[in-house]
């Protein structure tokens, strides 16, 4: 069976484990994982790795994601969202001078404190798993990295569904949010982020609360973008069970993916030969013809293809001169 990127529109309520089951199903195939972790809460781009798409994700890590997140002002939870338990409510609402000025000293570099609720492990465990006992443990700050943080809207009581964003997403209510807001809170917010991966939005609303002395907590968050894949390339899963039954196997619904390649932008292409192809495809090095233009440094990966345009392997470059690189395979998709 072939393989590629499937891009999920992931629903609010199911968490990324639970769509990887659902894939599983659909298409018959159990080598499938995810290019990161969406909450159970939160909704958008979730992509899966299908086959041996799976073989690329470590070279994956360093994607940007962007969101965009609704922010309760004047409520801590304990688990900083809208799934937690009401800790506190605050009365007022900053001014939106101050709201931007808050925002802009949290872009950059930062620290992150991991939130109980998160999958990071301690001592063997993962922390969500503690948290469902009742327990909480020292967490270590983890760096982030904040490229752009933008303010979309503020409204007093602020519905989700009155904002634009609802034409994206569908019309519909989270299950577990607390509507109506508690009387005297501070309303909401609606701001977009890019970011590092292993950013914790639901962490960057509670630590906005604190900055802003009135509290918060994450009351919805949309994925938008995963490195390349973004919310238009997205999926729904009654879409990909369509394709699926339309293309009458699971082998042609994955002509609907996106390839491999797809998911590496940043990375060379190169296109070998059938031998060359074969001896690659072994764990064999080969000598390749670049033209002078091409740069490929010295242990600079490679993504290559054959002439059928099929996946070969991700090579490193071993040697080179003006005429030809030294391709030597690191992994093979083949």
């Amino acid at each position: 069976m072939g393989g590629g990127f499937v891009c999920v529109n992931k629903p609010p309520g199911m968490s990324s484990h639970d769509v990887v089951n659902w894939a599983r199903r659909l298409f018959g195939i159990r080598r499938i994982g995810h290019t990161g972790t969406l909450d159970p809460g939160a909704a958008g781009v979730l992509v899966l790795a299908v086959g041996p798409a799976t073989k690329v994700l470590e070279y994956m890590e360093g994607e940007t994601k962007a969101y965009k997140a609704e922010c309760t002002l004047g409520i801590v939870t304990d688990t900083q969202d809208q799934a937690g338990k009401i800790l506190e409510v605050k009365s007022g609402c900053p001014s939106l001078a101050v709201i931007e000025q808050a925002l802009a000293a949290m872009t950059g570099p930062i620290e992150q404190i991991p939130p109980m609720v998160s999958a990071v492990k301690y001592k063997g465990r993962r922390l969500y798993e503690l948290a469902r006992k009742g327990q909480e443990v020292p967490r270590r700050p983890r760096r982030a990295t904040i490229h752009c943080l933008r303010l979309v809207e503020v409204r007093p009581q602020m519905m989700f569904l009155e904002v634009p964003l609802a034409d994206i997403v569908g019309e519909f209510t989270p299950a577990n949010r607390i509507d109506p807001v508690p009387e005297g809170s501070g309303g909401r917010i609606m701001f977009e982020v890019w970011c590092s991966r292993g950013t914790y939005v639901r962490t960057l609303c509670h630590d906005l609360g604190k900055a802003l002395g009135c509290g918060a907590y994450m009351s919805f968050l949309l994925r938008t973008r995963s490195g390349p894949f973004l919310l238009h390339h997205a999926k729904t899963l009654e879409e990909w069970e369509e394709i699926v039954d339309k293309a009458g196997s699971a082998e042609g619904a994955l002509e609907y993916a996106l390839p491999i390649e797809f998911g590496l932008p940043g990375m060379p292409l190169l296109t070998v030969d059938d031998r060359q192809s074969r001896r690659l495809g072994h764990g064999g090095a080969v000598d390749v013809q670049v033209e002078q233009s091409q740069e490929f440094a010295l242990g600079t990966k490679v993504f290559v293809k054959n002439g059928a345009g099929r996946e070969v392997c991700i090579a490193q470059v071993a040697t080179r001169d003006e005429e030809k690189v030294r391709l030597q395979p690191v992994k093979v998709l083949i």
